[in-house]
């Protein structure tokens, strides 16, 4: 047995549970090209099992037990060696080699298999994009993504990302079809992945954006029917479409919000629908109840 295929069996004798890749790169301390091909070596001969781990999404190694029971006494008979072999994986699963406290921690999670990999791995790109460690973040991204598939909650982090940060358009759609393909059946998580999807849509430039993002913006009203933020979208959408009927149904339980905010950016698109209709009587009193926010408004 040559040197590196000997320091990957003798990592992997210390341990009774497998072991993923990076824990035998450091306990062994050879270059990962070469780990990895004598690693594939062993496995085709039958002294290494290659498992899928479903909750990493990938796999781990492990000696098969009359090979670890042979190897652990070889090992064990050289205190020096197994104490130097276990002082690097301590090392590792420690985290010790991670600077940053809050970071550390999570990689020490992760490393020990406490915690989910994919919400970790998410913690820790919100930390590396608060530090401005923008290529750190994609990657840790694409590991959670990996880690974990049908992770909403990374993929629409990850689609926030994009679209705030690398104002990529593109990228940011296909995550928020990710997570909206794997969210909540119900709940609040799902209507504000919708709406935010919807938000990109109507300005996608797509031939059927106005008709993709109603759609989006439909089920998550169905999940919080008072979101008023929803709402304005879905009216400016139909009144994309010359709706204007489903627009004044829409805003006028909002002309009256309590929010000045919402009210500034409500009364210019009903005044709108109003007038598009012909409905005269209902513009002018609109018009004398907001007089003020009316006259600053963007419309007239």
């Amino acid at each position: 047995m040559i040197p590196e295929e000997r320091a990957i069996v003798q990592i992997l004798s210390l341990f009774n549970r497998p072991l993923p890749i990076e824990a035998i790169l450091v306990g062994s301390s050879k270059p990962e090209s070469t780990v990895l091909d004598r690693i594939d070596q062993l496995v085709e001969d039958a002294i290494v099992q290659r498992l899928f781990d479903s909750d990493k999404n990938d796999y781990v190694y492990t000696l098969i037990p009359m090979a670890r029971t042979f190897i652990y006494d070889q090992v064990s008979s050289d205190p020096g060696t197994e104490r130097m072999l276990r002082a690097r994986l301590q090392e590792w699963f420690e985290a010790r080699d991670i600077k940053d406290p809050q970071d550390r921690l999570v990689i020490r999670e992760i490393r020990q298999g406490g915690r989910a990999s994919e919400s970790a791995l998410v913690d820790l790109a919100v930390g590396a994009e608060r530090r401005g460690d923008i290529q750190t973040v994609e990657e840790l991204f694409d590991q959670a993504l990996s880690r974990n598939p049908k992770s909403w909650r990374a993929a629409r982090a990850a689609a926030e990302f994009y679209r705030h940060t690398l104002k990529n358009l593109g990228a940011a759609l296909q995550l928020y079809e990710k997570a909206a393909a794997h969210a909540p059946r119900r709940g609040p998580d799902r209507a504000l992945i919708y709406r935010e999807w919807g938000m990109l849509l109507r300005n996608s430039g797509a031939p059927d954006a106005t008709d993709q993002a109603i759609e989006k913006f439909l089920v998550s009203l169905e999940e919080a029917p008072n979101d008023d933020v929803t709402i304005h979208a879905l009216a400016s959408m139909y009144d994309r479409r010359g709706s204007y009927k489903i627009v004044s149904d829409l805003l006028e339980p909002l002309s009256t919000h309590p929010s000045q905010k919402t009210r500034e950016m409500t009364l210019p698109l009903l005044l709108k629908a109003y007038e598009s209709r012909g409905e005269i009587v209902k513009a002018a009193e609109l018009k004398q109840k907001h007089s003020d926010i009316l006259k600053t408004s963007v419309y007239r």
